[in-house]
């Protein structure tokens, strides 16, 4: 495509803490990227209205809590899942890599432009959110989703973090090697979720998603996973105030 190449500056501030960073960034954009970011904002919008989204019922799992008689419990906010297929519809576009203007082509499009500057530190943050949720520090390099687990148990040895790590990780043996061992809360494992039952329904990702659904329920299943795309959904709200600084 023709057309001249579309220049932008902008003052991006950052905040961490008590400190601040401010600096003013120069940006040059040709025809094709800024129609991917044209694009961007306008599946945003379509995201943004959705009911979960405008509403800011965005599901989270509040608390894992433990007891003999009920063992490993769940507690999730307050959102109707049947609202739940409009987002994960309207993430679609933000979630598929192979989309045109997928959360990784745009973030991919101003970190080009981003070495050694702010710009790069704050699309930094945005990807880890992306990927690790909001229950995520930087420093945790494993990106265990973060969660207030009580225990409430008179003998200790009934439960420990070994016996957590055991209900938190599946050994699932009709799986191929290379998803046999996964981690309930991981990125991998969500987009086997997405791709084995709700976006696809490959039959090898689809045999791991049954077998954490015999171990927790179908509906706990789904909620727990749902949950874990509230960071990506804050993340892609981020990206879009980047996207509406600089074009």
């Amino acid at each position: 495509m023709g057309g001249a190449d579309t220049m932008a500056k902008a003052i991006l501030q950052e905040t961490i803490g008590d400190q601040s960073s401010e600096e003013l960034i120069d940006l040059t954009f040709n025809q094709d990227e800024m129609e991917l970011l044209e694009m961007f904002k306008e599946n945003f919008i379509r995201l943004r209205k959705s009911r979960l989204v405008e509403n800011d019922k965005l599901p989270v799992i509040k608390q894992i809590n433990w007891s003999e008689e009920k063992g490993l419990e769940f507690v999730f906010s307050t959102f109707d899942y049947h609202d739940v297929y409009e987002v994960l519809m309207l993430l679609r576009p933000f979630i598929l890599e192979k989309e045109s203007a997928s959360f990784t082509k745009i973030c991919s499009i101003f970190g080009k432009q981003s070495t050694g500057t702010l710009l790069a530190k704050v699309l930094k943050s945005i990807g880890y959110q992306y990927k690790k949720g909001d229950y995520q520090h930087e420093k945790d390099e494993k990106g265990d989703y973060q969660l207030d687990i009580q225990l409430d148990t008179k003998d200790v040895s009934l439960f420990n973090e070994e016996a957590l790590e055991r209900w938190l990780n599946f050994e699932v043996e009709e799986c191929p090697q290379d998803i046999k061992s996964t981690s309930l809360f991981n990125e991998e494992t969500l987009k086997i979720w997405l791709n084995g039952k709700m976006y696809h329904q490959d039959m090898d990702k689809s045999k791991l998603i049954k077998q954490i659904e015999k171990s927790f329920g179908e509906d706990t299943t789904g909620r727990i996973f749902v949950s874990q795309l509230s960071g990506k959904i804050r993340a892609i709200y981020r990206l879009s105030s980047l996207v509406n600084l600089f074009s």
